[in-house]
């Protein structure tokens, strides 16, 4: 007969939570190595525009924010800009992604992908460096494949 480790399925259900809680903080901490997290009032100033216009950018999926859940409201990673302007071809780039949470993106911006011919590159640098033509349809091409069981 197996036994369990927790009392009840309350017990299991909590100690999955806190796991999915820690994760998230740790996943959280690494912005710091790519700029950081900022405010939506924060980004608004930088791009001198209103929250309520940042969010509909978040909303509409023209900028990626990550939900805040005890405040209700939006974070936003900064490497998503280059001094007060958005990454050249960030907009693009996410249409290309689709429908994803802003966690999601995040994880494929910041995580290398394989282009041809050259060693593995984080999509949020090679933007940063600026793309060529063919740099940038390669890019596109596994935005539209993330999430999905297709190769790119």
């Amino acid at each position: 007969m197996q036994t369990c480790a927790y009392k009840d399925h309350s017990d299991r259900e909590a100690a999955k939570l806190a796991k999915r809680k820690q994760a998230f903080e740790v996943f959280i901490d690494e912005f710091e190595h790519y700029g950081g997290l900022a405010t939506v009032d924060e980004v608004a100033s930088l791009l001198n525009t209103t929250p309520t216009s940042v969010v509909g950018q978040v909303n509409s999926g023209r900028l990626i924010g990550i939900v805040d859940s005890p405040r209700q409201s939006y974070t936003i990673p900064m490497f998503q800009f280059d001094v007060s302007t958005k990454l050249k071809h960030l907009e693009e780039i996410l249409a290309a992604l689709g429908d994803i949470s802003g966690v999601a993106a995040c994880t494929w911006f910041l995580n290398p992908m394989e282009m041809t011919g050259a060693t593995s590159k984080m999509p949020y640098a090679m933007l940063r460096a600026g793309l060529s033509q063919e740099e940038l349809d390669e890019v596109l091409r596994d935005a539209k494949c993330f999430g999905t069981s297709a190769a790119s």
